[in-house]
C-alpha cells in the first residue's frame, strides 16, 4: 500500500511531462498563468518551445525528488517524507522566477515588458 504514494508520485510527475510535451509540439501559443491574457509573441514557436522545455525539466526533477519516498516505504522512515516535500516548493519557486526572469524577458514584446518593470519599480519601497 505504501508504494502507491511513490507511483501517484511519478504519475504527477509524468503529467507534467506530457503538458510539456504538448508545449513543445503546440503551433498555439501556449499560456504559462492561469486566468492570465498572455500577450502576443513575435516568436510563437520559441516560446511554445521553451515553456515546453520548463515543464518537461520540471516533471523529470519533481520525480527525481520523489526517490527518497522509496526508502521511507521500507524503512517506516516519515522523515524522508519531508525531502520530497521541501523540494517541491524550492522547485515550484525555481520554476516560476525562471519563466519571468527569462522566458517572458526573451519572448514578450519588450512594450509590456516594459511596462510591467515600471509598475513593479513603482510599488517597491
Amino acid at each position: 500500500m505504501e508504494i502507491m504514494g511513490f507511483v501517484i508520485w511519478v504519475i504527477c510527475g509524468l503529467l507534467f511531462v506530457g503538458i510539456g510535451i504538448y508545449d513543445y509540439m503546440s503551433k498555439k501559443q501556449v499560456g504559462f498563468w492561469a486566468n492570465f491574457d498572455v500577450p502576443e509573441v513575435e516568436d510563437v514557436i520559441g516560446f511554445n518551445k521553451a515553456v515546453g522545455r520548463l515543464f518537461i525539466i520540471y516533471g523529470v526533477v519533481f520525480i527525481l525528488i520523489g526517490i527518497p519516498l522509496i526508502p521511507s516505504i521500507f524503512y517506516k522512515n516519515m522523515l524522508l517524507v519531508f525531502i520530497p516535500i521541501i523540494g517541491t516548493i524550492f522547485e515550484t519557486i525555481w520554476l516560476m522566477v525562471y519563466f519571468v526572469m527569462k522566458i517572458e524577458k526573451d519572448y514578450y514584446p519588450k512594450k509590456v515588458y516594459k511596462k510591467r518593470e515600471k509598475k513593479r519599480k513603482k510599488k517597491s519601497f
